[in-house]
């Protein structure tokens, strides 16, 4: 390419911040996207000088210079939503088009997929079967993943200093909705065989010393879980709460059914995907909030997360 695209972005919020980990992880560099630090709509909603200005809308959105733009205001081709902007660019890793690094292989979760009956003996015909179930598979927790982030937002406005107004029993019913949420992982994740082991950032010695010591080889990750990632990032360095944590007791769900309150398995995804360099927040790059805003936003209302 001979202009880098843009991906216009609130650095340290959770929906631009889930493309910055998937641009860390699939390691691409800002010669072929460039990340322009919006600041925050209280602070002006400014673009840095010498790009063009913000888009309309929402962000995370990637601005892609047409062929005959000169990237200097000319025209573009905007992509908007994080996920969307994440499957695009999945596409290009995939293919290795644009310039883009090429995965060696799709990618797929590290789950088990057994044969779907009345698939015809063909090796090719059981392959393809596999890969579209586990297309499925990783359509299910994407969709169970981003559902966290979305209900997040009425528990913080009617529970936290961020939001605006103080309902604190809404913001506990609507926890209760979340709680759910994570249940319905932590059995995907047990329905499914899911393996978490290889999310650990192994050193370049552990890596090189693998075959002899039974080490962990290193792993590309999904969307899917980088989106579930960004939940539990978010609102634990940005709310002060950590999601993954459990009484550990039967309580009664949003539907009065007693249900066991643990979550072993995404606390143990949370822990290990914390290891990877893409993960780390960077206060000079925008990727950590005004003090100010913390203070708000860990400014809980009594009982909240209180289990019953």
């Amino acid at each position: 390419m001979s202009t880098p695209w843009l991906l216009y972005a609130y650095p340290w919020q959770p929906f631009p911040r889930r493309v910055i980990i998937y641009l860390r992880e699939r390691n691409i560099l800002s010669s072929l996207v460039t990340v322009v630090h919006v600041s925050d709509v209280q602070f002006g909603g400014k673009t840095p000088a010498g790009f063009p200005p913000k888009p309309p809308g929402s962000l995370p959105i990637l601005a892609i210079p047409n062929a005959s733009s000169s990237g200097d205001g000319g025209d573009f081709i905007y992509i908007k939503q994080s996920i969307s902007i994440m499957e695009f660019l999945e596409e290009a890793c995939n293919t290795g088009r644009y310039g883009f690094p090429k995965l060696p292989h799709p990618l797929t979760l590290p789950i088990t997929v057994n044969g779907i009956p009345g698939s015809t003996a063909e090796e090719d015909d059981k392959q393809a079967a596999s890969r579209a179930l586990r297309l499925a598979r990783h359509s299910e927790l994407l969709s169970l993943a981003s559902g966290l982030t979305d209900s997040w937002n009425p528990i913080r406005t009617f529970g936290s200093g961020a939001g605006t107004m103080r309902i604190p029993v809404a913001a506990k019913e609507m926890l209760g909705w979340t709680r759910r949420n994570l249940l319905a992982i932590e059995k995907w994740f047990e329905e499914n065989g899911y393996d978490s082991a290889g999310l650990r950032w192994a050193s370049d010695d552990d890596i090189g010393s693998s075959a002899e010591q039974g080490g962990q080889e290193r792993r590309q990750v999904t969307i899917a879980e980088i989106v579930l990632f960004q939940f539990f990032d978010f609102t634990k360095d940005c709310y002060g709460i950590d999601m993954t944590l459990s009484s550990g007791k039967t309580v009664t769900d949003v539907y009065g059914r007693e249900v066991l309150e643990s979550y072993p398995r995404l606390k143990k995804f949370y822990e290990q995907f914390l290891t990877r360099p893409s993960a780390k927040r960077h206060a000079d790059l925008g990727e950590v909030p005004h003090e100010g805003w913390v203070r708000s936003m860990t400014d809980w209302s009594e009982g909240i997360f209180d289990s019953e």
